[in-house]
């Protein structure tokens, strides 16, 4: 669901329809927080069975195992967009910091401001040094938290207070510390800015793992999700409605089949399965066939 608002988001920004009205399903772009917010589960759901294979090597056969399901794939990718980018779009600007492509294979694009958002944010790629960064803290967060809901949620909330106060931080660290103009999306990148979600997602997790404080826990979880919504509708913040709606879906359904006609449920499995790689291609085939149809005078699908 998450990979089909983001392309959906994409798709509805290229499409005409009859009246000649463009369609922009902004909140879609917000889909890319449900993957957030389940990352942050299934990592901690992830290292909990590398612990039970192995204490003394869980940590090393996790980053192995997360690793190997992301990096070929965004490397491949990756290079495929310096080949189409330098010689097809021809659309590479200066980097302020001439690392160029250096800052995608080594996940700096969400580290190092640029003035040019090609070098922070090309085809959306914003977001692999977050969920890298993540992946890395899992372990530690895992033993921070101790298996304790209390903590998890300690921890939620936390994260939450580093969203609001996100802005001012990378403000100082852009303009006082490293001194450069950058683009304006630069600013809500960092770590800081959504680790919120992910926290959410681990604090899900902890909620859900059965014990006899069960139904007292989901009742917290259901009652700071919808504040969360609640704050997201007044406040006029998108990502923190669907982060919300997230939490709400994961903590009212442990399997998605036993509510929905089995075909279906089939083919959802079938496209989660491949939703990484969608999500990581969409955009590179869109800037392509965006330039095919400006080069013909195709401007709208």
């Amino acid at each position: 669901w998450a990979m089909i608002m983001v392309f959906v988001c994409h798709l509805s920004q290229r499409i005409t329809l009859p009246g000649g009205d463009r369609i922009s399903y902004a909140e879609g772009g917000n889909g890319v927080w449900i993957f957030f917010v389940l990352s942050g589960f299934l990592g901690m759901e992830s290292y909990n069975t590398c612990i039970k294979k192995g204490e003394a090597s869980s940590t090393l056969l996790y980053y192995k195992k997360r690793l190997a399901r992301i990096v070929p794939l965004y490397w491949v990718v990756i290079i495929f967009s310096i080949i189409i980018h330098h010689f097809f779009l021809k659309d590479v600007p200066y980097d302020t910091f001439n690392l160029g492509w250096l800052r995608y294979f080594l996940f700096l694009n969400g580290l190092l401001p640029s003035e040019e958002s090609f070098w922070n944010n090309l085809n959306g790629y914003w977001t692999m040094p977050v969920f890298i960064l993540f992946y890395i803290l899992v372990p530690y967060l895992y033993k921070i938290i101790k298996r304790s809901e209390r903590r998890a949620r300690y921890l939620f909330m936390g994260a939450f207070l580093l969203n609001y106060i996100q802005k001012i931080i990378c403000k100082y660290y852009l303009e006082k510390i490293v001194g450069v103009s950058v683009s304006e999306d630069f600013r809500g990148i960092l770590i800081l800015h959504t680790l919120y979600a992910f926290c959410m997602g681990t604090w899900i997790y902890f909620i859900k793992k059965k014990d006899d404080s069960i139904e007292y826990k989901n009742i917290i979880g259901y009652f700071m999700s919808l504040v969360i919504i609640i704050l997201g509708i007044y406040m006029d913040k998108g990502h923190w409605i669907w982060v919300g709606i997230a939490a709400l879906a994961l903590l009212a359904f442990d399997d998605i089949s036993a509510f929905i006609n089995q075909n279906i449920a089939s083919t959802i499995q079938i496209v989660s399965k491949y939703s990484f790689a969608i999500y990581l291609t969409h955009m590179l085939c869109f800037s392509v066939i965006d330039k095919i149809c400006s080069s013909y005078n195709l401007n709208n699908w």
